[in-house]
Parts: C-alpha cells; structure tokens; sequence
C-alpha cells in the first residue's frame, strides 16, 4: 500500500515538474514529513529530496508550502508564502532541524 501511494506521489510530482519553470499561477503544497523512529536511517534523504527536489525546483514566488511533521499527533511545521529566495533559503534551515524521533 506503501508503495502505491509513494508512486502515485511521485508521478503526481513528476506532471507539477514539467509545467514548473513555465507557470505563472501560484499552487499549495502540502508535506506529511513522517519523523518516526522507523524513519530514522530514512530521514536525512527525505529531507534532501524536499530541499533540493521541491523547494529548488517546483517551488516558484507566491507558492504556498505547508509542512507537517507527525508522529502520533501531527503538527504544523512550517506554513509560509513563499515570496522571495530568501524565504526558501530559511525554510530550507528550518528543515533542516527536523529529527527522526
């Protein structure tokens, strides 16, 4: 079940890349960022994936980014507009302190 939904995920991202450095309307994206002990050998290469993948290359001005961390209960991480590279380079940061625990 996995899996199915990590593939539809990823062709889901795969049709957003294809438009993303020629659309000029804004999207939501919204992260469930699993920071479960199980996650542990797994966190540090999904979070790469979200800085360079999402953040680099789908991510344009006016997008909004909503990220949730959960494990047994579920928090909002960061919710931002994104309106400036500045602002990526800081949520960039921030995900970088998120720890599988």
């Amino acid at each position: 079940m996995i899996k199915k939904l990590s593939l539809v995920f990823f062709i889901f991202l795969l049709g957003i890349t294809v438009f993303a450095d020629n659309r000029d309307e804004n999207i939501d994206i919204f992260i469930l960022l699993d920071k479960s002990l199980s996650m542990e050998n797994n966190i540090e290469e999904v979070k790469d994936y979200i800085d360079s993948f999402i953040i680099d290359n789908i991510i344009i001005p006016g997008d909004r980014l909503l990220i949730l961390n959960f494990y047994g209960k579920t928090e909002d991480f960061i919710d931002e507009s994104v309106s400036s590279d500045d602002l990526k380079e800081s949520i960039k940061k921030q995900l970088k302190s998120v720890k599988a625990d």
